[in-house]
């Protein structure tokens, strides 16, 4: 009987780049709109998204492109 190996695939340098590149994308969207002087924008089904925390989930975005999965 085999047995499997129970780590999972590291991640490539283009996935961590795209993932990096996904986070910077939602931190300007948050960061923008402050920028104007708004606390909300509307995403494209037009629900309201509060800009402070668009910036937070791209910060963690970029911080799981950096740690991997590993972490």
């Amino acid at each position: 009987m085999s047995t499997r190996n129970a780590k999972s695939r590291q991640w490539t340098s283009k996935e961590r780049i795209a993932l990096a590149f996904t986070g910077v994308l939602v931190m300007a969207l948050g960061a923008g709109n402050l920028l104007q002087g708004k606390l909300h924008y509307q995403n494209y089904w037009h629900a309201p998204v509060f800009a402070p925390f668009a910036l937070f989930v791209g910060v963690l975005i970029i911080f799981v492109a950096i740690k991997g999965r590993g972490f």
